[in-house]
């Protein structure tokens, strides 16, 4: 106890100093600025919020520090024996979790080096690192992004992960360290290593689990599920932290078994640690703890109740909880701010078709289908027109299996609160969407993924679970969970393969077709004249121009012709760009002025690129 006191006044007194010594909100102008109509920027509500912050936790740490005899100095319980980790299987699901992880590193990482596509531009340049910016000179000049701004939103496009862009921007900087490179563009591989790390990660925690949970087969399956699935391989090699977040669910239910078997302190500092990742890499995982702490206390009451220990039990998940969110809040507050009241969220409709694109990336990691080029793109329906028997039988067979896994977990000791956070959150994140008509897309909801893994792959191991003798029933179990991994790797691998060679956005193979190299300093690309107007290839191409009429593409065909310089104009999201500017398709399509140079499509239909180069007069 005395050395959770002296922690906690260590840590009271450097706020207090802060408070003390530091900016004050009332100091930095910030009324004045507003008064005087110009709009807040992401770092004056990082000095206003902060201080304020700052005092709350103060408050929070004096109230502890006040009363730590209470709660710091009561014994740990007595371990619950039935939530003790299974030595089954130990041994083999080693074997079987590593083959899993190398086997999804092999899958995903032809990715790592494959073009960004725009979110993934936008972290870079925005929060990661930084971009080439054509000046009014004409000069090309590299700006470089602060490392304030990798740990606060933009007010305008809150894409930044924070977690995964401090990561990466560390990552990134190795790699200068190690490859002097004499350009400035980030690599690609260098900026996703810490998402591919996260994936692999979220490969073996959820073997790991199952395994603890005394179902290695399960587990072994659950973990090359998630290897070969495409929504998995796809978020583990891009440059967002979806990957970090597929991590977090496993550890969460770990986490959440572990205090429940030994109530140590240890154990409420694990998982409130996983609690705040969860929320700072995700704002909107609320629902995933609220079910995880709604059962927690539950089970917690259940286990420990007429017992001294449940006051103590509860007075450290108290505790934890309370000291996670002041932690949260001081890595995240600022941005949540922004959140309330900056960002204006369009207004969505949850309806069957959304419905049916989630259910339909959870399947086969791909949209079920697009209105356009559909020749050209694998989709969910087209799985289903090639193989409609063994798609049904997946399905059917998957969704039987989720809920007999849910089930069997229910059964388990303590399973039932790691079924409520692979099943509700969910479900309750969609309820409270349509409630609230906010916008949502489908990989809003990737959290669910690793628990329909497990669920799937626990409920396909349990099928055969009376059989005797028990040697029987293993290798039945085992001969099922193979037959359904190999059914669903044959559905999806026109998926995995389409993930595996195309980039969602070929961005700079489309400026690669237009300019010999990439260096915008270089003179053979100065004497090149690229142009668009719909998904401006800035990062790869600071020198293109952007247009947005008809007249501004005749002024540069007349500089073109002037100067005998070649003209290439990027159209990126065709089908976009005619709703928008008709009469700029419609002139770079007149066969007369333009010929087609190469048309690329994407991993889906907003990766879509159009080159067109002018003929000349």
């Amino acid at each position: 106890m005395r050395l959770v006191r002296r922690l906690l006044g260590a840590l009271l007194a450097l706020l207090v100093i802060a408070l003390v010594a530091g900016d004050k909100p009332w100091s930095e102008g910030l009324v004045e600025r507003i008064a005087d109509g110009h709009p807040p920027r992401p770092i004056d509500y990082a000095r206003y919020y902060r201080w304020w912050i700052a005092l709350a936790n103060a408050a929070l740490l004096a109230g502890l520090l006040a009363t730590a005899r209470r709660w710091a100095g009561a014994p740990d319980p007595a371990p619950c024996a039935d939530l003790a980790p299974s030595p089954e299987g130990r041994r083999w699901l080693w074997v079987g979790v590593l083959v899993a992880v190398a086997l999804g590193a092999w899958m995903t990482w032809p990715r790592m080096s494959l073009s960004f596509w725009d979110d993934e531009q936008y972290t870079v340049r925005r929060s990661v690192d930084g971009l080439y910016v054509l000046q009014a000179d004409g000069e090309v000049r590299f700006r470089e992004v602060r490392s304030r701004d990798t740990w606060l939103y933009t007010l305008n496009r809150p894409n930044n992960h924070v977690p995964f862009s401090l990561a990466a921007r560390a990552s990134l900087a190795g790699w200068r360290a190690l490859a002097r490179p004499e350009l400035r563009f980030a690599d690609e591989a260098a900026v996703r290593l810490p998402a591919w790390l996260f994936g692999m990660g979220a490969i073996a925690a959820a073997g790991f689990l199952l395994g603890r949970m005394g179902m290695p087969r399960a587990g072994v399956a659950a973990a090359l599920c998630l290897a070969l699935h495409p929504w998995a391989i796809r978020y583990a090699s891009e440059a967002r932290g979806y990957s970090l977040l597929l991590l977090c669910i496993p550890l969460l239910c770990a986490a959440l078994l572990e205090v429940l078997r030994t109530g140590r302190w240890r154990a409420w500092v694990a998982l409130g640690g996983v609690q705040v990742l969860l929320l700072w890499v995700y704002p909107g995982g609320a629902a995933i703890l609220g079910v995880a702490n709604a059962a927690l206390v539950v089970e917690t009451w259940r286990r420990r109740r007429g017992s001294a220990a449940l006051r103590d039990q509860l007075t450290r998940w108290a505790v934890a909880s309370a000291l996670a969110a002041g932690l949260f809040m001081t890595l995240m507050g600022p941005n949540l701010f922004m959140f309330l009241f900056h960002i204006e969220w369009d207004r969505d409709v949850l309806d069957a078709r959304f419905l049916r694109e989630v259910a339909s990336h959870l399947l086969a990691g791909v949209a079920w289908g697009v209105r356009r080029f559909q020749e050209h793109y694998v989709e969910g329906r087209d799985l289903l027109a090639a193989t409609p028997r063994l798609f049904g039988a997946i399905v059917w067979t998957s969704c039987a299996a989720a809920a007999l896994g849910a089930l069997r977990l229910c059964r388990r000791p303590g399973g039932w609160v790691i079924a409520c956070v692979l099943v509700l959150p969910a479900p309750l994140t969609l309820v409270g969407v349509a409630l609230r008509e906010t916008l949502i897309h489908e990989w809003y909801v990737i959290f669910a993924l690793p628990s329909v893994a497990i669920l799937v792959c626990t409920g396909a191991d349990a099928v055969f679970a009376g059989v005797r003798p028990p040697r029987l029933a293993g290798s039945l179990s085992a001969t099922l969970l193979a037959a359904l991994l190999a059914g669903h790797a044959v559905l999806t691998a026109p998926v995995r393969h389409a993930l595996r060679t195309r980039s969602v956005q070929p961005t700079r193979e489309a400026v690669l077709l237009t300019r010999p190299h990439l260096d915008p300093h270089s003179r053979e690309n100065r004497e090149i004249l690229t142009v668009s107007w719909a998904r401006t290839p800035f990062y790869y191409d600071p020198n293109v121009r952007k247009i947005g009429t008809a007249e501004q593409l005749h002024q540069l065909m007349a500089e073109a012709d002037r100067s005998g310089r070649p003209l290439y104009v990027n159209v990126g999201r065709p089908h976009q760009a005619i709703k928008r500017h008709p009469d700029l398709k419609a002139l770079v399509e007149r066969r007369d002025l333009f010929e087609p140079v190469a048309t690329l499509y994407g991993f889906e239909p907003r990766g879509h690129m159009e080159i067109h180069r002018y003929r000349g007069r």
